[in-house]
């Protein structure tokens, strides 16, 4: 009986006992938007263009220093304009005035890059 007596006494304590969670001070957030990119790359006077959105400075820094690195060691090279947390980039082969494989490829890479700076979190 002794053991039966124990089991009612500790079922009614932890009965009566304020949850554990009550004393948790928890806060409800939104999480932030994830970046939506511009699915297709656009073709604009014969120019390939997308328009990059960023959570962050830091994902956008990142970005652009990448993409100016791609550019001096493939000596090729993009219009940007640079608005806050966005990046529009236009590349095209300026001599013939529309777009060729490595306009692509820049592309591609430009596509890489924005993976890889979505991964950047905040200090």
């Amino acid at each position: 009986m002794r053991g039966k007596n124990l089991l009612r006494e500790y079922v009614t304590t932890m009965n009566n006992r304020p949850s554990f969670l009550e004393d948790v001070p928890l806060k409800a957030q939104e999480a932030p938007a994830p970046i939506i990119p511009q699915e297709k790359w656009l073709t604009t006077a014969g120019a390939l263009t997308k328009k990059f959105n960023f959570r962050t400075i830091e994902q956008r820094n990142y970005f652009l220093t990448e993409l100016l690195c791609y550019e001096q060691d493939n000596e090729h090279y993009a219009s940007y304009i640079v608005r806050e947390n966005s990046v529009v980039v236009s590349v095209i082969t300026k001599n013939i005035n529309t777009a060729t494989n490595r306009d692509q490829e820049f592309a591609q890479m430009c596509n890489q890059l924005y993976k890889c700076a979505a991964l950047i979190t905040s200090k």
